[in-house]
């Protein structure tokens, strides 16, 4: 049976999309502690990298199947919610109560089933998450994307001040404590909620479509669906491309704030501004789409990050409001990006008529997300040793501005010249 959400009331869909908040709370977070918690608990650099490359690795490979599963077994959408869940709670809490074991062996092995478990359930509900709202009407579509990556940034946000404020003790006790009493509560009463606004509407048989339309829709040939994707591939890469550029200027952050502005102790306001600037701008992306195409309001967005970058050729030490003024606008792009790729992904999968594959199309998106910081962390650290940073440390600060930078360029380049959706949707 198919999964249709057009008879969704309005406030419970809000309501549902509202439990990704913990979606948020786990993502950044999670990558942001990670080293320095295992790091108090002794596990050298070198096997958490490994460790983490394992996690990233399985994590991105899964989504595409991921996405198949959901689409041929649209009748367990309410299990998938609820176990996706319970998975990114009990997943969390295992990686992040790991001072419990006594041997190294024992924490990485806290690590990988931790990591696999909050990885699966992470992907289940940003791919369930995505399509339940692809199916609604243009309009509708398009503001409630912005609301979701709007409630995914909260999220981020929500999490650092909240684990902030119960490490004062100690960070490997504020994030157990967090990971215990606070996330996976949340995730628990999440993944019940989901359950219930699915199911209830499953059993007014509002939520599904005749088994013909499935059958009908799985009998196309395979060379008819290639056909058919195919138009999305400019998109699907331009996300990728905009993803890896996002990855690498998250990798060298910490580096250019604290070596080159020296200003270790505004890590945290210049995050927070530049989150809470993409959170501003995301309400009004519907609003703009009316007046603007998507793809060259997205175009916007990656010229208003480039040009913010460019600016920083004239940081130096204690650089503080030039930084803050470059976090309000590239925070600004990040929002308009952020909010252009899954509209943009919803509007392809419904011109080129997937619908029906739609879970396995945005599952695509996500593992090239996903792989996207795999690739930005090769060159970022191939540059970093060809450069010889190590020992000249200056060099960061064109790392920092040029290599997102040039990602930037590929991706307006590959937008402009190849995505299907230069035509108004």
């Amino acid at each position: 049976m198919k999964l249709s959400i057009v008879k969704l009331s309005i406030i419970k869909l809000v309501i549902l999309l509202l439990t990704i908040l913990v979606v948020g709370m786990s993502g950044t977070p999670f990558y942001m502690y990670l080293p320095k918690y295992y790091g108090e608990l002794g596990l050298s650099t070198a096997a958490l990298a490994l460790l983490l490359f394992i996690v990233r690795t399985i994590d991105a490979v899964q989504d595409p199947y991921l996405g198949q599963l959901f689409d041929k077994k649209t009748e367990y959408h309410q299990w998938f919610w609820f176990f996706g869940y319970i998975l990114l709670g009990v997943g969390f809490y295992i990686v992040f109560s790991a001072s419990s074991a006594s041997l190294n062996i024992s924490r990485m092995v806290h690590f990988l089933v931790g990591g696999a478990l909050l990885s699966l359930g992470f992907s289940i509900i940003q791919i369930l998450s995505v399509t339940v709202i692809n199916q609604l009407n243009t309009q509708l579509r398009q503001t409630l994307m912005s609301v979701r990556e709007l409630i995914v940034l909260s999220g981020v946000i929500v999490g650092v001040i909240w684990i902030e404020s119960v490490s004062n003790r100690s960070l490997v006790y504020g994030l157990e404590w967090f990971s215990l009493k606070v996330f996976l509560p949340l995730c628990i009463a999440s993944a019940c909620i989901a359950f219930a606004i699915i199911r209830s509407y499953a059993h007014a048989h509002h939520l599904y479509l005749p088994e013909k339309i499935i059958q009908v829709c799985d009998k196309k040939n395979v060379a008819q669906f290639k056909k058919s994707i195919s138009p999305l591939y400019g998109l699907l890469a331009t996300s990728f491309v905009t993803h890896t550029s996002m990855s690498s200027a998250s990798l060298l952050y910490l580096y250019f704030v604290e070596d080159i502005l020296q200003l270790k102790s505004y890590i945290g306001i210049f995050f927070s501004v530049y989150m809470l600037s993409a959170l501003v701008i995301m309400p009004m992306i519907p609003k703009l789409i009316q007046y603007i195409d998507v793809a060259k309001l997205w175009c916007i967005g990656i010229v208003i990050s480039i040009c913010s970058f460019l600016t920083l050729i004239g940081s130096y030490e204690g650089s503080t409001v030039l930084y803050v003024m470059v976090c309000i606008i590239s925070g600004v792009g990040l929002g308009v990006e952020l909010a252009c790729i899954p509209i943009s992904l919803s509007n392809a999968i419904h011109k080129q008529q997937l619908v029906h594959k739609q879970n396995y199309i945005f599952a695509l998106n996500n593992f090239f997300s996903k792989f996207s910081l795999a690739v930005a962390a090769i060159v970022v650290f191939s540059l970093w040793s060809l450069l010889n940073l190590d020992q000249t440390i200056e060099r960061v600060k064109w790392l920092y501005i040029f290599v997102p930078i040039g990602f930037k360029c590929l991706a307006l380049g590959i937008l402009v010249y190849q995505s299907p959706l230069k035509n108004k949707q």
